[in-house]
């Protein structure tokens, strides 16, 4: 048994090696075009097989370059929450698996645009529960590194529209012989409504179930609304209620699209409500209240008062980012005085407690990029270091310091393994001397050190190991040396 586990253990460990070690760097996909994808590489591979040409017609095409009623179609055909989800929808998942269960097989996919992209580029069809597995790691990965509108984009551009046909400018081309930008509202909503299933429901003859579908798509964009697109991908949407929209059904023209006069795809269908109809108040409704009282207000302020001001400029020194931080804190309440008699006996009142009226400290804080990935200006290392001054009679630290070096890794290759090391130096107050030291001994000053490198092993497993070195304020203390090892697994 003992040699079962081993063995387990190793092969558990040499998967994990494996998948590090060949995971997709998928932050390429930022500003590189993916030359091939893996069902295209299946496609090809199939037709050489049978004897036959592996020609494919796949021709890239900038995202303004799709016609927006496209864009609009494919959401609400695939994935009406693509803005609202993180890459996978729990609720459509939730749906799909009752469905499965309902009919014992795997019917229904329940995948977001992310997953279908994840798919698409670097897995296979199979419906297994392994490659379902990599498929949603791949999709945390695809949302963390990339845009919503880069992932609609590359999309748009990879996905299969009928045989040998990927990409939505060579289904325009090759079904209705025009351009992406120039898609009807019928013709977008035909090319959607293929997608589950382009070989079998072909948009040169669809059959009865396309056009069901068609008609379908159609009236989910009419009902969608129309906001505009800027607004859309540059700001975050409310939490708790949608942007006011006409209850009118938007018309859609079968006139060509463009980016600057038609409605916009991204935004998901709002729910109509009715305005509620104001109340009506009368003579005997009303209700006479005396708002002049002060009751309760000089309670208000009975136990003190904090208040805790800060001050954050940004820099740019070595034309890289950085930022200055001023704060300070200051607080009425009384205290217990740090430099109490020794002797005293909390359970007798033979000794009264001394007490300190109010606290302060100030503290300055900066942080200063050396490196900056010119793809991602918010990704890189630098210098970081923090310095406090407060009151020594009610804290027990009269002042510090930290100053330390991290950030993401300058490692070729390694862009999402993360680093540090730091120091600080912590001043005790000599207030606390005199208590401190009739119970622990000789008290003086503490300090230490860390380094730690976290390893992105793949997008869901991070490890890292970490040294400590520790000398304690408490002298008679020896100075520790930790290391340690963390993993984190995010499900």
């Amino acid at each position: 048994m003992k040699k079962l586990f081993i063995l387990f253990g190793l092969a558990l460990g040499g998967w994990i090696a494996w998948e590090w070690l060949t995971f997709p760097d998928v932050s390429k996909l930022r500003v590189e075009h993916p030359e091939t994808t893996a069902f295209m590489k299946i496609r090809k591979e199939k037709l050489r097989r049978e004897g036959k040409s592996d020609a494919l017609d796949c021709r890239w095409v900038s995202y303004d370059r799709v016609s927006p009623y496209l864009r609009r179609a494919v959401l609400v055909s695939e994935d009406s929450a693509f803005y609202e989800h993180n890459g996978v929808d729990v609720e459509g998942m939730k749906e799909a698996l009752r469905r499965d269960w309902k009919e014992r097989r795997f019917a229904a996919g329940g995948s977001t645009v992310t997953q279908q992209l994840a798919k698409n580029l670097y897995l296979s069809p199979s419906k297994n529960p392994i490659r379902k597995v990599k498929e949603l790691i791949l999709t945390r990965a695809l949302e963390r590194e990339l845009s919503k509108k880069r992932i609609l984009e590359l999309y748009l551009n990879v996905v299969e529209f009928g045989e040998r046909v990927y990409g939505a400018e060579a289904a325009a081309r090759h079904y209705f012989g025009k351009s992406a930008s120039a898609l009807t509202p019928r013709q977008a909503a035909l090319l959607a409504g293929c997608l589950p299933n382009p070989r079998t429901m072909n948009p040169a003859s669809p059959n009865r179930r396309l056009r069901a579908r068609q008609r379908i798509i159609l009236s989910r964009m009419r009902r969608w609304g129309s906001v505009a697109e800027k607004q859309m991908l540059a700001e975050k949407k409310p939490a708790l209620a949608a942007p006011p929209v006409s209850t009118t059904p938007e018309p859609i023209e079968e006139e060509p699209a463009t980016d600057t006069s038609v409605p916009i795809d991204e935004e998901p269908p709002a729910t109509e409500t009715a305005e509620p109809t104001p109340t009506e108040t009368t003579a005997t409704d009303t209700i006479a209240t005396d708002t002049t009282t002060t009751a309760g207000f000089n309670e208000l302020f009975k136990h003190g008062v904090a208040v805790s001001p800060e001050m954050r400029l940004p820099t740019r020194f070595f034309d890289r980012p950085g930022h200055q931080l001023i704060g300070a804190t200051w607080n009425s309440k009384d205290f217990l005085a740090l430099g109490q008699d020794p002797r005293f006996d909390i359970s007798s009142s033979a000794i009264p407690l001394e007490k300190r009226q109010s606290a302060w400290s100030v503290y300055w804080n900066f942080d200063q990029y050396l490196a900056v990935d010119p793809q991602q200006p918010s990704r890189g290392w630098g210098i970081f270091g923090r310095a406090g001054y407060a009151d020594k009679h009610s804290n027990p630290l009269n002042w510090y310091v930290s100053a330390g070096l991290g950030g993401q890794s300058p490692i070729p290759g390694r862009g999402a393994d993360t680093f540090g090391i730091g120091w600080y130096y912590a001043k005790t107050s000599s207030e606390l001397g005199r208590l401190a030291q009739s119970l622990l001994g000789p008290v003086g000053d503490g300090q230490g050190a860390e380094l730690f490198y976290n390893i992105a092993a793949t997008p869901w497993l991070h490890l890292t190991p970490d040294l400590q070195i520790l000398k304690s304020a408490v002298e008679r203390l020896d100075t520790a040396i930790v290391l340690g090892f963390r993993a984190k697994a995010d499900f």
